[in-house]
């Protein structure tokens, strides 16, 4: 059995369900902007500490003012400002040669950040570049290969040092040898 309703009934139908679907969209709206507002405005989300472990001096100056850069532009830090908890991003990418790596811990209910910080240890000055006064020396890091301070070249056995007769220079960050190259390079060293 087919129900028929007229014209007149389809329209009052209709008109009732789209008036249904906006308040109920309206509503939806409201929680979300309401939620939005509690989240940024409420004491419970914002910071009360910032600790940073593992490095001293200049470097937990720099490191802070390179994590508090990288905060400011991420999309929460706009809507929530930089001194939130959803500001700061867990993972952290090492930010600074000199750094091995760089964690960041966040717990809610102390409201804290914890940055744990790894230096990279020194294993040798690796020199590069075709003439003496245009040559570049930087400080390898143990673990990776990776060149990570710019230094000046040493003498005498104290200190190891490698000179390669190469045109392209070398920058601070990246890697000198592939791991299984650089394996070998260390296992000489020592």
């Amino acid at each position: 059995m087919e129900i028929h309703f007229s014209e007149s009934q389809r329209r009052r139908m209709w008109r009732r369900r789209r008036i249904r679907l906006y308040i109920f969209c309206g509503l939806i709206f409201i929680l979300f902007v309401s939620g939005f507002i509690f989240v940024r405005t409420t004491p419970f989300f914002s910071l009360q500490y910032l600790e940073i472990q593992g490095v001293e001096g200049e470097m937990r100056a720099r490191l802070l003012s390179v994590l508090e850069n990288t905060v400011d532009h991420t999309l929460a830090a706009r809507l929530f400002g930089k001194n939130h908890y959803f500001s700061w991003l867990t993972v952290s990418p090492p930010v600074m040669p000199e750094l091995a790596a760089v964690r960041v811990r966040k717990n809610l209910f102390s409201r804290s950040i914890s940055i744990d910080a790894t230096p990279r240890t020194k294993l040798a000055v690796w020199c590069g570049g075709k003439e003496a006064g245009t040559r570049n020396c930087f400080w390898i890091d143990e673990g990776e290969g990776v060149l990570f301070e710019e230094t000046l070249p040493s003498r005498g056995q104290l200190i190891t040092t490698i000179e390669e007769e190469d045109a392209n220079g070398f920058s601070l960050g990246s890697r000198l040898l592939p791991d299984s190259e650089f394996a070998n390079v260390r296992h000489i060293i020592e």
